[in-house]
């Protein structure tokens, strides 16, 4: 099977490729840099509408996984535009470049918890409403309703993946990464922008990708398709904290904000059960597996 990955430098594109290309996948990642890894089948990533789909009838994939594009709820309140130019935009284009391309890949959309806002009741079903509370939450709807568009008039396969908090060996930013950098440095404390009891639902990075990879084997029940990704169980912030000191074996205190970030929501816990209906044989890993793998890899960087 062929897969095309654009963002194929980012976070959710490496690791992606990374689990593809190990389960025998052959894998091509559209990015504009080139320090990445020696096993790692680059192509430029095209200007225009029109190159991008000469490359995708170039390439022929069965499937195809969207990476790129805007991946901060706080970056998107200082600038909106871009957010909707990265995220929006850059999907339509996407879109667009494969109806003309005339390939018919099954195209995988990572979406966000974001479109559900603050949730009134939990766990959060796929068909709970969708209230953004950020910029960022309104540009992901906007992309699963461009979703809905191609799927119903021009016939595309497409896979809507609400995405929840997806933590991996190869990130370099978000919540996990950024407090285990404060527990390595020598600051006296841990600092958080929010209060620290906001429960958020975590997935490991390759229970995604080993799930996109079971769901690009099946055929689908209809064009459009949209599933939660999430554990189906949440965890405090500081409830996180707790388990990344004990497995690093340091102790510092936590400094909570009084309020929370703007556009956070308070509590999040995803319904998967749609997803392991479809999946029978697929089942998120324990939290503490994935950060324990994440400290490993984490480790042996800085040594």
């Amino acid at each position: 099977m062929r897969w095309l990955i654009t963002g194929g430098n980012g976070f959710l594109g490496l690791s992606v490729a990374d689990y593809l290309a190990r389960a025998g996948k052959t894998v091509v990642g559209l990015t504009r840099k080139t320090d990445l890894p020696d096993w790692f089948r680059r192509r430029e990533y095209p200007a225009s509408i029109k190159a991008l789909a000469d490359l995708v009838r170039d390439e022929q994939p069965d499937c195809i996984f969207h990476a790129a594009g805007a991946a901060s709820v706080g970056d998107s309140w200082g600038e909106p535009g871009r957010d909707f130019a990265d995220s929006v935009l850059a999907w339509q284009a996407l879109l667009e470049s494969v109806r003309r391309s005339e390939v018919k890949p099954m195209v995988f959309l990572p979406s966000s918890g974001a479109v559900f806002g603050d949730p009134e009741t939990l766990p959060i079903t796929e068909d709970a409403p969708r209230r953004p509370i950020s910029p960022y939450g309104f540009h992901k709807l906007l992309c699963e309703q461009l979703a809905a568009e191609y799927a119903a008039l021009w016939e595309m396969p497409i896979v809507v993946c609400r995405l929840f908090s997806v933590f991996g060996p190869r990130q370099r930013r978000l919540l996990v990464w950024e407090l285990v950098e404060q527990i390595f440095s020598g600051a006296p404390t841990i600092c958080l922008q929010g209060t620290g009891l906001e429960e958020r639902d975590y997935l490991v990075a390759s229970d995604f990708a080993m799930a996109l990879d079971s769901l690009s084997r099946k055929p689908a029940a209809d064009l459009l398709e949209t599933f939660n990704f999430g554990s189906g169980a949440s965890l405090r912030v500081v409830d996180l904290i707790d388990i990344l000191q004990r497995l690093i074996g340091v102790e510092k205190p936590v400094v909570r904000g009084q309020t929370g970030r703007r556009g956070d929501p308070l509590h999040w816990r995803v319904d998967n059960r749609r997803l392991r209906e479809a999946l029978p044989g697929w089942c998120p890993q324990p939290i503490e597996k994935g950060l324990a793998d994440c400290l490993a890899a984490w480790k042996a960087e800085r040594h």
